[in-house]
Formats: C-alpha cells, sequence, structure tokens
C-alpha cells in the first residue's frame, strides 16, 4: 500500500469524521439551550410563588410582657 492512499484516506475520514461531529452536536446544543431556558422560566415561576406564599403570611404578634417575665428559668426538677 501506497503512503499517498494511506494519506488521502485518513484525510476523507477525518473530513468526514468533522463533517458528522458539526451535523450532530448543533443539534444537542440547540436542545441545551432549550433546555436551560425552560429551567429559568420554571425558576422564575417558581420563585415568584414563594414570593407571594410569603406575602401572604400574617404579621408577627408583638406581645407586651412584663420586662422581667422570663428572665429567670429554673432547669432543676
Amino acid at each position: 500500500m501506497d503512503a499517498s492512499a494511506v494519506s488521502s484516506q485518513s484525510s476523507a475520514v477525518t473530513q468526514s469524521m468533522n463533517q458528522f461531529d458539526a451535523s450532530t452536536l448543533q443539534p444537542a446544543a440547540n436542545a441545551n439551550a432549550v433546555n436551560v431556558a425552560v429551567m429559568k422560566k420554571a425558576n422564575d415561576a417558581q420563585a415568584s410563588a414563594a414570593l407571594s406564599l410569603l406575602q401572604a403570611l400574617p404579621p408577627v404578634p408583638q406581645y407586651n410582657n412584663p420586662s422581667n417575665l422570663g428572665n429567670a428559668v429554673d432547669v432543676k426538677a
């Protein structure tokens, strides 16, 4: 087998592999971009729902207990 024949076969294989890689990677890149966009939309929706739930909570009650109440706790039984 001649060295030039091997070289031409090698370059043909390399060229076809480059075309294969470009044609198979483009749909995967598009799918990844779509998946990231959907994930961001879902994250925004969850953040909005969590914020509305937090805003719906009633205010924390303020107690008017005497200042000495609860300062000394007996821990011995």
